[in-house]
């Protein structure tokens, strides 16, 4: 039988990731996801590289490259 679960959105993702993150700067990196989608209301979220992505006007724009004990932000040009 196939899977009958529906695709998450890009945002129940990040959320997911979030949720089941243990990082040590997993404050930090919400704070950031706060500020990114308080800065414009048309931007998105999704997940890229295993880590949340950051979309304005479909093209990606932030991305986290998250590592051990380090997070890196990702500026796409």
């Amino acid at each position: 039988m196939p899977n009958t679960k529906p695709k998450q959105s890009g945002a129940e993702q990040v959320a997911d990731f979030f949720a089941s993150l243990d990082h040590p700067l997993k404050d930090a990196m919400e704070k950031i996801r706060e500020i990114i989608l308080a800065s414009d209301n048309t931007i998105t979220e999704q997940i890229k590289w295993k880590g949340p992505s950051f979309c304005y006007n479909g093209d990606d724009r932030v991305t986290f490259n998250v590592r051990n004990d380090i997070v890196l932000l990702i500026f796409h040009r």
